[in-house]
């Protein structure tokens, strides 16, 4: 009987004596162990290099290695076109409105008519003169919003909340100053010529600088009331303290309000007079100044100080006198004191035998004395006490209170309607600007003074010939934050307005002769500082300090997000109906209405080419015949060449996300083309010039990757964007009627600024009445990576100042959860931290980009445009073509499109009717003549601009990545190597199967007969127990079954 492993090995032989693998028959068929072993080592490193092939098939699988091609057959697509102005507010959406229907009239009008016409194009309505371009009454109430957000909010951001008012002053006037300071300072004279005997034993003069204890405001306040004076009661009336003594400025009472009972400078013009008949009248040579310093102020200090009443200039005299017997008798032509003062050019010092005199110091007797301060102006007004003077009169004068620091974080001044600093900003400016407008580094003011002191020095003064040795006794320095300081007092290297004086003792080198000199050498009322010291020469340079509106994000955020982008936008922003001068798409022409005004984030207002109607009519026409050209005029200036002035301070509240608006000179737009339903990003921008013809010549091409994660992985999704930007048709226009009713008036009476952006804001959507409501968003069926950087960095901005950024494009679905950050702030604390996080989330706006580049995968399609620029002059226009170029153009914009109003395409109009007139005396013209109209030319050609866009070719370029190595070439490597290696086939593969299905059936009945083994050994032990058996015979088979599983049982 056959065992278990005999039947076992029986089988195997029977599976190597038939499979078809090739070397398991022989292995089989070997009896010995020598064979078998041999055989075993063959079949272990056969079936060893199928294991090693198969894995490397493997890992050539995982890498997934890539094919490329590439197809010219790829059908061209029209691109979406952005045009974006870089003239972001133009001049005709900003200036008044100039009814110029009559010019079309004016071609026969005669030559005086045409000066009318030149006249009235230039004319101003609000000055009456010719001198300069005008705002609009529109544009007038945005800056007249913009100058009063500026002047509250520059104030209260300008000195943080922790500013401490006990030792400085925020404002000129001073109200808010509560210190201890209660003396006041005395000037002596600041302009001194005494000759000495011995320079090294000077005279005793009269300090420059001096002091005087306050006295107490009841008792000034009750002596004033006693002699008469009305404002005495307001002053006890405040409630002070018997002995409080401290520097102060009443509220609503400056010392500028007691002039009517006080004797105080002036500086009152008498008239120009014959010198030598006045020499009576002017008895006291005050100062004579051979150095080329005089002017009116020290001259009239001099007289001051030395209780005159009146001054007279005559060159470098200074001559005093207590009156002026008969000013109509010697009274000269003013034309007789033109002579300039060496020490200003901008004032007169009489003439050859005339002196210019003026009255420096009120007369009469009065109970109050203000005497004369020669100070840096920031002190010549602001906190003022009472004190005795030298002859126990009652005297006023200003207190030397500091200005405090400004805060580092607004570094900055405000500007008025009229887009200057006001003298007051200037003066009190502290803040850190230590670069002048040379980029020259300040030196330490202390340590100008140091370098000054410390020596001999040799100077040239322009106006004498003399060399002077000068021996610097002291330096006076006066600074906005500081008071006078003399040795030891700190300073620092900041721009300030300062005022500068030395004591020195002098030499001329020529003369022998010794002066004692104190004179003013610097003296302004602007930011300077020191940026060079030598033997012969100070050398200050000027700085230029950053407005707030240009440099804070906040004052045009809060104009901008209160009142609404798209608003602004819509009515001072470039306008196609002003500025489209002609457009053809093939063959056909187009019109303003085949565009649609987009608001851009980055751009600030981009005229979209609506190409879909034309791409359809000409789908039938080659690409290469497609093409778009558009040509523009900027309107970027009036008639006269000139710019509205700041007129880029109105671009940066409109416009969020441009830097420099209307700052570049050699750009005219920016034009932008992206593949249909993408987004027009930045980085995707070509700059077209003024006078230039910019051709865009492309090829369409598309990318097809395949994702390879992790390095190579690409989205395989299509997704789209929404993005919040608001559109409008761009034939949108505005009435000349609806403009010319436009009322400010209400606007400039509010005080709240708050209110006066709202008031604003109905003014500009009563413009807008008329028409159609404007487009909020604009989906992109094409989202690229792009789009998601750019919202990775709006969430990083959302998640740090919990607002949106008007820099950047916001997806819709953050609306209305979101506002945007200065939409609705009012309270200085969350209008400081906001503009805080703002600028430092702007700062961060690239690292976040950076971020997400990592995280954002790039799309699997991407379709883009391979484009050659071309550029060449246009339209070059000569004193032959000007006349039909000219008359071709106002023809596309008066005629089709009734734009008569606009105050920059008169310009065109007036050239027009000055090509004919040169034309009609082309002969009889000068050479200047010639030339100045050349030049006018050259001026329109710098406001024109043109591009065309077409197709290099009908078919672009197509690039597919696919796997060059698939699960098929896997399956039939495998098979390659099975039969390479061992010869196994599929049959093999079947006869292993049927293997395994024998040796299954095998085991199932050993596990039978096993169980009915341990049945009957259970049922002989219960007979042997004595339990009777069941008489039972045995099945077919049965019998031989038992039988050998008992044998097997007793064997094992």
């Amino acid at each position: 009987m056959a065992t278990k492993e005999e039947d076992d090995e029986s089988l195997m032989r029977q599976f190597c004596g038939y499979t078809t693998a090739h070397g398991l028959g022989r292995f089989g068929a070997q009896t010995g162990a020598i064979g078998r072993g041999l055989w075993i080592c063959f079949l272990l490193g056969t079936y060893g290099g199928f294991t090693f092939h198969m894995y490397s098939l493997g890992q050539q699988f995982a890498a997934v290695p890539l094919r490329t091609s590439l197809s010219t057959s790829l059908p061209f697509e029209f691109p979406d076109v952005y045009f974006c102005p870089t003239d972001l507010v133009t001049m005709s959406r900003a200036s008044p409105q100039v009814n110029i229907k009559e010019l079309t009239r004016a071609l026969t009008c005669d030559t005086d008519c045409k000066k009318q016409l030149k006249f009235d194009i230039h004319w101003s309505p609000e000055s009456g003169t010719t001198s300069a371009a005008q705002y609009g009454p529109a544009a007038q109430g945005l800056l007249h919003v913009i100058s009063a957000v500026e002047s509250n909010i520059s104030q209260s951001l300008h000195y943080g909340k922790n500013t401490s008012v006990s030792t400085c002053r925020t404002t000129l006037g001073g109200e808010e100053y509560i210190g201890n300071l209660s003396i006041v300072h005395l000037f002596g004279t600041a302009q001194v010529r005494e000759p000495v005997s011995d320079i090294n034993n000077l005279p005793k003069i009269a300090p420059y600088l001096s002091t005087a204890n306050c006295i107490g405001w009841n008792s000034a306040a009750r002596e004033l009331q006693a002699a008469g004076v009305p404002l005495a009661a307001q002053i006890l009336a405040m409630g002070y303290s018997e002995d409080d003594s401290k520097c102060r400025q009443p509220r609503g009472l400056p010392l500028k309000s007691f002039q009517d009972n006080s004797t105080h400078q002036m500086h009152l013009y008498v008239g120009c007079l014959d010198k030598n008949a006045s020499a009576a009248d002017f008895p006291h040579l005050c100062l004579q100044d051979p150095y080329g310093w005089m002017n009116h102020e020290r001259c009239a200090e001099c007289c001051y100080v030395a209780n005159y009443t009146y001054m007279a200039l005559h060159g470098d005299q200074c001559l005093c006198g207590e009156e002026v017997s008969n000013v109509t008798a010697l009274s000269l032509s003013d034309f007789a004191c033109s002579r300039k003062c060496r020490g200003n050019i901008a004032e007169a010092c009489g003439g050859d035998a005339a002196a210019i005199v003026y009255q420096v110091r009120s007369s009469g007797s009065n109970p109050l004395f203000i005497p004369f301060r020669a100070s840096i102006d920031s002190f010549n007004e602001g906190p003022y006490c009472f004190y005795r003077g030298n002859s126990g009169q009652l005297s006023a004068t200003y207190c030397n209170v500091p200005f405090c620091p400004i805060s580092p974080g607004f570094d900055c001044l405000a500007l008025n309607s009229e887009d200057q600093v006001s003298s007051g900003e200037y003066l009190r400016y502290t803040g850190y600007k230590s670069l002048t407008n040379t980029k020259d580094s300040c030196i330490d003011w202390t340590a100008m003074r140091q370098a000054l002191l410390n020596g001999s020095r040799t100077f040239r003064f322009d106006a004498e010939p003399s060399i002077l040795t000068v021996n610097i006794l002291d330096v006076y320095i006066e600074t906005p934050d500081f008071e006078l300081y003399t040795n030891g007092r700190k300073a620092n290297n900041f721009c300030r307005a300062a005022r500068v004086l030395l004591d020195a003792a002098v030499t001329e080198q020529k003369t022998g002769r010794h002066y004692f000199i104190r004179t003013t050498i610097v003296d302004t009322a602007k930011p300077v500082c020191p940026i060079s010291i030598t033997n012969d020469e100070i050398l200050l340079s000027s700085c230029s300090i950053d407005a707030c509106s240009r440099k804070t994000k906040s004052i045009p955020g809060l104009v901008r997000d209160r009142i609404g982008s798209a608003l602004l936008a819509s009515r001072f922003s470039s306008s196609m109906g002003i500025g489209f001068t002609g457009c053809t798409f093939g063959e056909h022409l187009c019109t303003i209405d085949d565009f649609t005004t987009v608001f851009h984030p980055e751009f600030g207002v981009c005229h979209r080419f609506n190409q879909e109607k034309w791409v359809q009519q000409s789908k039938d026409v080659k690409a290469t015949d497609s093409t778009l050209t558009v040509s523009y005029f900027t309107d970027a200036t009036d008639s006269l060449g000139q710019q509205l002035p700041g007129i880029d301070r109105m671009s940066r509240v409109v416009f969020p996300g441009v830097e420099n608006p209307n700052d570049d000179s050699f750009s005219a737009m920016q034009v932008v083309v992206v593949p249909v339903g993408q987004f027009p990003w930045r980085d995707k921008a070509l700059t077209a010039s003024p006078g230039q013809h910019l051709e865009l010549r492309m090829r369409y091409d598309k990318v097809n990757r395949f994702s390879k994660p992790p390095d190579q992985a690409c989205n395989q999704s299509k997704n789209d964007v929404t993005y919040r930007l608001p559109s409008w048709q761009s034939s949108w226009r505005y009435t000349p009627q609806a403009l010319q009713s436009v009322n400010i008036t209400e606007l400039k009476n509010t005080a709240d600024w708050a209110k006066k952006t709202k008031i604003l804001e109905s003014i500009l959507m009563s413009l807008n009445a008329s028409i159609s409501e404007m487009n909020q968003t604009i989906h992109f069926s094409r989202a690229t990576r792009r789009d998601c950087v750019n919202t990775y960095a709006v969430h990083k901005f959302i998640r740090h100042c919990g607002c949106l950024p008007s820099f950047l494009p916001i997806p819709v679905e953050f609306f209305p959860t979101y506002n945007y950050c200065f939409d609705d702030k009012t309270d200085l604390l969350s209008i400081e931290s906001t503009e805080a996080c703002y600028m430092r989330l702007m700062a961060s706006i690239s690292r976040y980009e950076m971020e997400a580049r990592q995280l954002c995968l790039d799309m699997c399609e991407r379709r883009s445009y391979a484009i050659r620029p071309v550029t060449y002059p246009w339209p070059g226009l000569t004193i032959d073509s000007a006349t039909d170029f000219l008359h071709n153009s106002l023809g596309d914009w008066s005629y089709p499109y009734n734009f008569l109003f606009s105050k920059g395409v008169a310009n065109l109009f007036y050239m027009d009717i000055r090509t004919k007139e040169v034309q009609a005396r082309r002969s009889n013209l000068s050479a200047n003549e010639m030339l100045e109209f050349t030049n006018e030319l050259q001026n329109v050609e710098r406001s024109l601009a043109k591009i065309s866009i077409q197709a290099l070719s009908d078919f672009g370029q197509e690039m597919t990545e696919e796997p060059s190595y698939t699960t098929k070439n896997l399956m039939a490597d495998l098979g390659g190597a099975l039969g390479l290696w061992s010869g196994i086939s599929v049959l093999t593969v079947c006869e292993l199967i049927e293997l395994l299905v024998y040796a299954i059936l095998t085991a199932r009945q050993r596990i039978a007969a096993k169980k009915r083994i341990s049945q009957e050994a259970a049922h002989r032990a219960e007979v042997a127990a004595g339990k009777p058996e069941p008489s039972r015979s045995p099945v077919h088979g049965e019998e031989f079954e038992i039988s050998q599983l008992k044998n097997e049982n007793e064997s094992g």
